[in-house]
């Protein structure tokens, strides 16, 4: 058992989510998020050259596409990993296509974002 002075400078301990709720209050919302690309918004700023997901997008951006294996390897992803990124894309508007190689492997590809000229 503490003494009170230790107990009063012990961490508290919480036995229910009370504490852990109060603390979340006490943290004002948004000021830790990105606005609306926290919301889920997508931006129309292509994503940085260094990200996994700008490398999977200029793996499956190749004339000769890309298949899981290959980009489960480069990007350090599992198989179902690497198929969620791919739907992402297309939740984003993404034109994804899916054919088969001349060994018989599945392999995807992405049609270029046209930009209008200006």
């Amino acid at each position: 058992m503490l003494s009170e002075p230790a107990a009063a400078n012990s961490a508290p301990s919480f036995t229910n989510n009370e504490g852990l709720k109060q603390s979340a209050l006490q943290s004002e919302p948004g000021s830790q998020c990105g606005g609306a690309q926290a919301a889920g918004v997508p931006s129309a700023d292509p994503p940085r050259a260094s990200t996994k997901r700008a490398m999977l997008i200029a793996m499956m951006e190749r004339t000769q596409g890309a298949g899981v294996a290959e980009i489960g390897q480069r990007l350090g992803w599992l198989p179902h990993t690497v198929r969620v990124a791919i739907t992402g894309l297309r939740h984003a508007r993404r034109e994804v296509t899916r054919s088969k190689n001349d060994s018989g492997h599945t392999v995807y590809r992405l049609a270029p974002i046209e930009t209008p000229d200006r």
